[in-house]
């Protein structure tokens, strides 16, 4: 019975250790995202500043 629940135990703690992996994961996909989409609308307003100035 010891066995069995130090395997549980041991089950949990790898569970416990993927799930953080994963969320880690995801939040550094987000944050990727996140300055993409940025990065791309500063990119934008910065060619419909230039397209502004060019027909003034």
């Amino acid at each position: 019975r010891e066995i069995e629940q130090e395997q549980e135990r041991r089950q949990r703690e790898l569970l416990e250790k993927q799930e953080k992996l994963t969320r880690e994961q995801q939040r550094q996909e987000n944050e990727a995202a996140t300055k993409i989409q940025s990065a791309y609308r500063k990119y934008q307003n910065r060619r419909k500043l230039k397209e502004k100035q060019k027909h003034q």
